[in-house]
């Protein structure tokens, strides 16, 4: 339940918004959501000042979607992208959001889009690429 503050050098509880800045929190929070603890890694987001940080809205959507909430989860998407039409990891993700809903097409064009800013040889290409070949595959 305590994330790593790194002006402080040591784990702190976050508490309330503003005890921690928003860099700590989405550093925090990635590393919850990757280690599947998606409700905390919420908890922690929702403590951000800037609520229209593309980064804290793209794990707010990738725990959301993780937690089987995927329309909840492209809502944070949508607006992140909103944000910054460029953040090609939000364009995998919500391209294996569209995945979970069975819409190939939609997860197709964030691949298109993903392939227009960084090409083929991105990671982000490449994963979603991949999850694209093992939906139609199986």
């Amino acid at each position: 339940g305590k994330v790593w503050d790194k002006s402080k050098k040591k784990c702190v509880t976050p508490q309330q918004s503003g005890q921690l800045d928003d860099d700590n929190i989405y550093e925090a929070a990635r590393d919850l959501a990757y280690n599947r603890r998606y409700e905390e890694a919420i908890k922690v987001l929702q403590l951000a000042q800037n609520k229209q940080d593309p980064r804290i809205l793209n794990y707010l959507g990738y725990s959301h979607r993780k937690l089987g909430q995927v329309e909840a989860g492209l809502t944070y998407y949508t607006a992140a992208l909103k944000e910054d039409p460029n953040y090609t990891l939000v364009r995998e993700y919500m391209g294996e959001a569209f995945l979970q809903l069975g819409r190939v097409d939609k997860a197709l064009a964030q691949l298109t889009e993903i392939e227009k800013r960084c090409g083929r040889d991105c990671r982000e290409y490449s994963m979603l690429e991949q999850q694209i070949h093992i939906y139609t595959t199986n």
